[in-house]
């Protein structure tokens, strides 16, 4: 995983491309976590808002093999997911979805999810996890693949192993 930040951006870019393509979406768009998108989601109110993450901080240590994506329907962010690449597996830790309507309901984690999966295999990373799932959530992740509650400093972890 030696890359340097500028070839940890390209991967990032070109994954995200890939997985917007094979979403075959109009008006879809994936991007990095960049300002006008940390600006909107702060305008969320809470409630409905529910997690309150400082987003600026998630990505202020941006590793070159880090997850950072905004998703995007034309005009609308629809959500935002972040990511850390640890020694031997790569961790999606931090979603948010858009809490009012937007054109992507219900996708935002698929979206998440697949351009986890895809940046793990471009970089060769056989294992996934999610980080600190909500607890509701953990029989559905279990459903679609997800297995092996760990807990690692204080984090709990579902993870995936690639076949």
């Amino acid at each position: 995983m030696g890359l340097t930040y500028a070839q940890g951006e390209e991967l990032r870019h070109e994954v995200r491309e890939r997985v917007a393509l094979d979403w075959r979406t109009p008006g879809l768009r994936l991007e990095a976590i960049a300002y006008a998108a940390r600006r909107t989601a702060e305008s969320w109110p809470m409630p409905p808002r529910v997690v309150d993450w400082d987003w600026q901080r998630i990505i202020k240590r941006k590793a070159p093999t880090d997850v950072d994506l905004a998703v995007w329907h034309g005009d609308v962010l629809c959500g935002l997911a972040y990511g850390q690449g640890k020694p031997g597996w790569l961790e999606l830790g931090w979603v948010e979805g858009n809490p009012h309507g937007h054109p992507l309901s219900g996708q935002v984690m698929d979206l998440a999810l697949a351009v986890l999966r895809t940046q793990a295999f471009a970089l060769d990373i056989p294992e996934t996890r999610l980080k600190n799932p909500f607890e509701e959530l953990r029989e559905a992740y279990r459903r679609r693949g997800w297995r092996d509650l760990v807990e690692v400093d204080g984090a709990v972890y579902l993870c995936r192993r690639r076949p």
